[in-house]
């Protein structure tokens, strides 16, 4: 079963794309910052990491320069962001991890296809695993 860690400060949107994965059968760990998230993936490795960039404190961009500076680049990630196109092509240059850009907003079926792209569906999936680590946030 494929592990996503989703990192993202706005709870309908991250709660909306853990639904979204939980359903089709993907194991989810949540996080609304990056300091919350940076311990997570120094401890282990996701099939992939889906980032939002615009986050309070530690900045996705910021976990992205930290994750490169230890080495932690082994698995792909997906951004999901507002920014402008000229600077996610800039960031891609910057950080080959980033396999995907998704601008906001985003829809399921665009969510779905872009993640089917970087991790195909596997056999049929049995079971459900969730952790969530910011029960409080908001």
């Amino acid at each position: 079963m494929s592990k996503i860690y989703v990192l993202e400060d706005h709870m309908p949107l991250r709660r909306f794309v853990a639904a979204n994965l939980l359903a089709r059968g993907f194991d989810v760990v949540e996080a609304f910052s990056a300091e919350l998230m940076l311990p997570l993936l120094q401890q282990g490795t996701p099939d992939l990491l889906v980032l939002d960039l615009s986050l309070p404190g530690m900045s996705g961009l910021q976990l992205l320069n930290q994750l490169q500076q230890e080495g932690l680049t082994t698995f792909p990630v997906m951004v999901v962001s507002a920014w402008a196109d000229g600077q996610m092509e800039a960031i891609r240059a910057s950080f080959p991890q980033v396999v995907e850009v998704i601008t906001k907003p985003i829809s399921v079926a665009e969510l779905i296809r872009c993640i089917y792209q970087i991790l195909p569906p596997e056999t049929p999936r049995s079971g459900i695993a969730f952790m969530r680590t910011n029960e409080d946030e908001e």
